[in-house]
């Protein structure tokens, strides 16, 4: 899979990630929200409706007191007025006097211009009983028995409101307000109420709608449902309908209780009506807020996705862009010369980032190459002068390898040193070290499968693939498998490269390594003995394209030292044609143990030297160690 694939499919990843993770908590504040938005809004509503309903009690009050005020019905005399106390219904006639009619009038005019006015009466002290209209049933009938008139008897000069009950009259629920008829010394004479039907003010109620099926219902203090769209529920108790937390919405002035009705859960959101004592209360079913928040959420989701993606989007085009088209370009470039061996070939890639850099850097590199074949080709007739030319192409080879030690002389948390021997002038041996940030050390050994110029050509492209990787990627097994990626294309030579590389953090000592194909290094404890370092089992770079790697960790303590070299070391012959092999490098790594890291690396390959006397040194050799001081005093390490 190309780079570029590999980003987006990331991207894709880190961005489904980010919405799982944020999409929950999101989710929920936002039904929190919506749900705190509807229920401030509905109680905003229901503010609205009391102050509706007590001014529609509130104007009764005051047109009652308008009627008592009147001098008709103030008036003493009620000796001819109409007494149904003992009334026979088959005989009955009406006989209504003068003064009845005018009170008639009164009452009668006020009912026929108010739609919710059932009716208009008075009571008077010896029976009698007036009424906005004539009875349809005139029945015995003693207003003094009635809990109107005991209930304005009861409490002179007041208006009160009545108890919701049954008309003697009709079948019609009422609520009558009412207030007395006082004499000069304070003592009742008389009751005047006004009646509205339940009916009337339900077909008021009826019209107030929440959402597409909510309803507003009207409660007494008792829980009686006094007004409700659906006209079956006047006069139930509300727990006929609700018998959840009923405790909650009789001891609170405001609120939101659940409830289950025909196997659906509803809210009832209430708000307490001071002045007439009553609840006033929405009843909504929670599947249609639900809705209103789940469409909110999924509004939201959709909204969220769609700005990660044309995140992800930008940023992979600017990565596509600025990064794995001139790493592409880098790598057809060295892939043309490492092939071809065109060294006129210039890498065009502008300078003025990393990438840019180490093109530059790259095409000076050729360049010299260039004129130093040249000049090699010129002087092949002087064996001298290509040796000298051949010297020339080390130097810059070695150029290219980190060699002025100490490479950081303020840290003193490490030490690094290393030494390379190449068998011929140039060679295939690689070793690098850099901070990837300030508390990661990136280190690289590797071997390419061949020597001379081909070796040493596939090296820097090795080399500089490596650098510009590690600089991205923090991973070792990541860089690998980048780094063989771009080696397998156009690999028409079918060279290879063995690499260890790990990353130390220098705060804690912790290492991760990566061995592809490699010889194992050496740990060395400051406690004493050495040992080799756990294989990871990854085949060398430029074998196949799509390997994956592994990567694996190892501690160093303080004073403990990493050793790494190419087989140049442990295949260094002697005139028997015997090996200088792992087990002699072991007993010489534990010989300079206590000594620092450049007197074991020089140690080490003075060593191998006398081993092999005069014998050809057929490999390139290459030894690379770092020991580990961490935050302990050099000095005493």
């Amino acid at each position: 899979m190309k780079l570029k694939y590999k980003i987006l499919l990331l991207f894709a990843t880190v961005s489904l990630v980010v919405l799982l993770i944020i999409g929950g908590p999101v989710s929920y504040r936002l039904k929190n929200e919506r749900l705190k938005s509807i229920y401030q809004g509905l109680q905003g509503r229901l503010i609205d409706i009391n102050f509706v309903v007590t001014s529609f009690f509130t104007d009764i009050e005051r047109d009652l007191d308008g009627i008592v005020a009147n001098p008709y019905v103030r008036s003493k005399n009620d000796d001819g007025f109409t007494s149904f106390i003992d009334t026979d219904a088959s005989s009955f006639e009406y006989h209504i006097g003068e003064l009845e009619k005018k009170i008639i009038d009164v009452f009668s005019r006020y009912r026929n211009s108010h739609d919710h006015v059932n009716s208009v009466y008075m009571g008077r002290k010896n029976g009698s009983f007036v009424r906005s209209h004539k009875r349809n049933r005139p029945t015995r009938y003693d207003p003094r028995d009635r809990p109107w008139y005991q209930l304005g008897r009861n409490n002179p000069g007041e208006i009160l409101r009545t108890e919701p009950y049954s008309s003697v009259t009709s079948t019609d629920v009422n609520i009558g307000v009412v207030t007395t008829l006082l004499d000069h010394d304070g003592s009742v004479y008389g009751v005047v109420g006004i009646d509205v039907t339940l009916d009337n003010l339900t077909r008021y109620i009826e019209k107030i709608r929440v959402g597409r099926n909510g309803y507003l219902i009207l409660l007494d203090a008792d829980g009686t449902i006094l007004a409700a769209r659906d006209k079956s529920m006047v006069f139930q108790n509300i727990d006929a309908i609700c018998k959840d937390n009923l405790n909650n919405l009789f001891a609170n002035k405001k609120g939101t209780i659940s409830f289950s009705k025909d196997n659906h859960k509803h809210y009832l959101i209430f708000s307490h009506s001071p002045v007439l004592d009553w609840k006033i209360a929405f009843v909504i079913p929670s599947k249609e807020i639900e809705h209103e928040v789940g469409v909110l959420i999924i509004q939201v989701l959709i909204v969220l996705t769609i700005s990660l993606f044309l995140l992800s989007v930008i940023t992979i085009v600017g990565l596509e862009y600025f990064v794995v088209k001139p790493l592409s370009k880098l790598n057809e470039s060295t892939q043309i010369i490492a092939s071809t061996g065109e060294l006129d070939h210039q890498i065009q890639i502008p300078a003025g980032d990393e990438i840019g850099n180490l093109a530059t850097s790259f095409n000076h590199m050729i360049r010299d190459l260039k004129l130093h074949i040249e000049k090699l080709t010129e002087t092949t007739a002087s064996k001298e002068k290509i040796e000298s030319e051949l010297r020339i192409a080390h130097d810059i080879q070695m150029d290219l390898l980190p060699n002025v030690f100490p490479p950081f002389p303020d840290r003193t948390d490490f030490d690094i040193f290393a030494e390379i021997e190449p068998a011929k002038h140039v060679g295939g041996d690689l070793y690098d070290f850099f901070f990837i940030d300030d508390d990661h050390l990136f280190f690289v050994i590797g071997d390419v499968s061949d020597k001379g110029v081909p070796a040493a050509l596939f090296m820097a492209r090795t080399k500089a693939l490596i650098n510009l990787t590690a600089k991205s990627h923090y991973s070792p097994d990541k860089i690998m498998e980048v780094v063989n990626r771009e080696l397998n294309i156009n690999n028409d030579s079918m060279m290879f490269v063995t690499v260890f590389c790990g990353v130390l953090t220098m705060k804690t000592g912790e290492v991760w390594y990566t061995n592809a194909g490699h010889n194992p290094p050496l740990i060395v404890r400051s406690e004493g003995g050495a040992a080799f370092l756990k294989q990871t089992g990854d085949t060398a770079l430029g074998f196949e394209t799509n390997l994956t790697f592994k990567k694996t960790c190892v501690i160093l303590n303080p004073g403990d030292i990493l050793l790494m070299y190419t087989d140049g070391v442990t295949e260094a012959f002697d005139k028997n044609n015997t090996a200088f092999s792992k087990e002699r490098l072991m007993e010489e790594v534990n010989f300079h143990s206590r000594e620092s890291i450049k007197k074991m690396v020089l140690g080490i390959l003075k060593r191998v030297k006398t081993f092999s006397g005069e014998e050809p040194q057929s490999d390139d050799i290459t030894l690379l160690g770092i020991k580990y001081f961490g935050s302990s005093p050099k000095e005493l390490i």
